[in-house]
C-alpha cells in the first residue's frame, strides 16, 4: 500500500510540474506585476552605511523588440542610521533583456530565474521569480503576468 500511495504521489509531482518544464525557454510577453527587493550590507561599494530597497512596478516585456519597460516607485533607506528617512524613486526605465530556461538577463544583470506555468495554449510565463548576488548586495523579484 506504501509503495503504491508514493508512486501516486511521485506521478502527482510528475503532472504537476508539467507546465513549468513544457517548454525549455518560456517567452516573456506583456504585462507582469513586478516586485524588487535588494539589501546591500554595510560597507558595500557605494552604500557605507548599507542599504535596504524595495521596488513595486508594472514590467512590460516587448517581445519582439527584447526591450523591457519599467514603471513604479522605488523607496529606499540606510541600513545603519539612527534616523535613516526612506527616500521614494519614481520608475520609469527601458532595459534590453534576454531569458535563458534558467536565467533572466536585464540591461548587462544576469539573474537566476524561475519560470511558473505557462499560459494556455501559448509559451508565455506566468510567473517568474528571480535572484542574484551583485557584489555586497543580494536582490530578489517576483514578476505575475497581468
Amino acid at each position: 500500500m506504501r509503495k503504491q500511495l508514493l508512486s501516486i504521489a511521485f506521478a502527482g509531482v510528475v503532472l504537476f510540474c508539467a507546465p513549468i518544464t513544457a517548454f525549455a525557454q518560456p517567452v516573456l510577453a506583456g504585462k507582469y506585476a513586478y516586485t524588487y527587493d535588494s539589501l546591500c550590507q554595510v560597507g558595500a561599494a557605494g552604500f557605507p552605511e548599507g542599504w535596504v530597497y524595495k521596488e513595486v512596478d508594472v514590467a512590460q516585456f516587448h517581445h519582439g523588440t527584447s526591450m523591457l519597460n519599467l514603471t513604479g516607485i522605488g523607496i529606499g533607506a540606510p541600513l545603519t542610521t539612527a534616523v535613516a528617512v526612506p527616500k521614494n524613486f519614481p520608475i520609469n526605465l527601458n532595459f534590453p533583456y534576454s531569458n535563458t530556461a534558467t536565467t533572466l538577463t536585464i540591461g548587462s544583470l544576469t539573474y537566476n530565474a524561475v519560470y511558473g506555468p505557462v499560459i494556455s495554449g501559448t509559451t508565455t510565463a506566468q510567473a517568474l521569480f528571480i535572484s542574484a548576488i551583485l557584489g555586497d548586495c543580494v536582490t530578489g523579484a517576483s514578476l505575475i503576468h497581468e
